[in-house]
């Protein structure tokens, strides 16, 4: 599966940097063993990140949820990118893998509440596709794949 040890790495990553820290960080807050400086400081770098990016993507989206050209984007596009507008320019900016894909679920969340066209079966669909092919979890070997 072309760039698996990539994603692995990614996650790994950010198990270790941020979400592991935090983890102990709550286990601490909950009677557990005392958490080291580095994990609450880790812990609270990746929770400033992670929330920094969510609340603007999900800002973004209230912002774009009515513009014609948004609701004509592939779900993929939505997915990969932040779709940007400013008069007639049209910006698509990479989503990172690992920490968009939790902004794009918590996007994709809000679209639920506010967007009464949108059914629970498009969320199953895109979650489907943050873990099969954002986080290149698709068992399927590459040779059977243009099968």
């Amino acid at each position: 599966m072309p760039f698996l040890n990539a994603r692995l790495i990614g996650l790994d990553r950010m198990y270790r940097g941020g979400v592991k820290p935090s983890f102990n960080v709550i286990k601490h807050m909950m009677g557990g063993t005392e958490a080291t400086m580095t994990d609450k400081a880790a812990a609270k770098r990746f929770a400033i990140v992670v929330g920094a990016m969510t609340a603007a993507s999900m800002a973004l989206y209230l912002h774009n949820q009515d513009d014609e050209e948004f609701k004509k984007l592939e779900d993929w596009q939505r997915d990969m990118y932040w779709y940007i507008r400013i008069g007639d320019a049209k910006f698509f900016i990479p989503k990172p893998f690992e920490v968009g894909a939790i902004a794009t679920v918590a996007e994709r969340g809000l679209e639920q509440m506010v967007d009464d066209k949108v059914e629970g079966k498009v969320f199953r669909e895109r979650m489907y596709h943050v873990f099969m092919d954002t986080f290149s979890f698709n068992p399927t070997p590459q040779m059977i794949k243009p099968l």
